[in-house]
């Protein structure tokens, strides 16, 4: 299906209704768009605000199944709120990829089951 998304999980977090869950993939590419251009500037003068989008994207994340970058947003909410900035500069990049990667998979899918 999608990589980096389990839809079985996702889809029991709503009964099993597939509309709903494809609404919700829909939605999440929406709002993790915005949610990845804010995290693309990172500095020590934004930390708070970055802690505010990635706690975004981990809560969206986690509504569809996409239990990986969940626990990564998780781990840059975390490391944001404790003002480590050399952390979150150090592997922001790899997880913009990831999360760019993951919006496109979904955009791909969303496109063939419309």
């Amino acid at each position: 299906m999608i990589a980096g998304v389990d839809a079985q999980s996702g889809l029991t977090l709503y009964g099993g209704d597939a509309e709903i869950y494809k609404e919700l993939l829909r939605s999440f590419v929406d709002s993790a768009s915005v949610f990845l251009e804010k995290i693309r500037t990172v500095s020590i003068q934004t930390l708070p605000d970055y802690a505010i989008s990635v706690h975004e994207i981990k809560g969206a994340s986690a509504s569809i199944g996409a239990d990986g970058v969940s626990r990564k947003a998780e781990s840059f909410e975390k490391l944001s709120k404790n003002g480590d900035s050399n952390g979150v500069l150090a592997r922001n990049d790899a997880f913009i990829a990831e999360l760019s990667k993951l919006i496109d998979d979904i955009k791909t899918w969303n496109k063939t089951n419309a």
